[in-house]
């Protein structure tokens, strides 16, 4: 079903980290959308978190718009990553919807 099909195309994690290494040169990135990429949901999240957290403090004078929503976003690496967002002063557009922040989750 669509289901499914959405979640076959996730980046994932790993993927995501992929892709974060490869936009890591376009500095003015100004607008990112990662939302429905399974966020959260294997055992590189750690990773996922830290290489995230870098690629928003590279951008904190230039990030408008980031959409994590329908994710996994959890516990401590979901506080990590807003801790990293509150630093973005240029931010106007937060969108966190269907995670789990603020859900105690445990130390992930």
């Amino acid at each position: 079903g669509a289901a499914e099909d959405a979640k076959a195309a996730a980046l994932g994690d790993k993927g995501t980290i992929l892709v974060l290494e490869a936009l890591e040169e376009i500095i003015d990135l100004d607008v990112v959308d990662l939302s429905g990429n399974q966020l959260g949901k294997s055992p590189y999240f750690n990773d996922l978190t830290a290489s995230l957290c870098n690629f928003i403090k590279d951008r904190v004078e230039v990030l408008t718009s980031i959409s994590l929503c329908e994710n996994n976003l959890r516990g401590a690496n979901g506080e990590k990553i807003l801790r990293a967002l509150s630093e973005c002063y240029t931010l106007h557009y937060l969108y966190l919807s269907n995670n789990f922040l603020g859900v105690a989750q445990g130390n992930q």
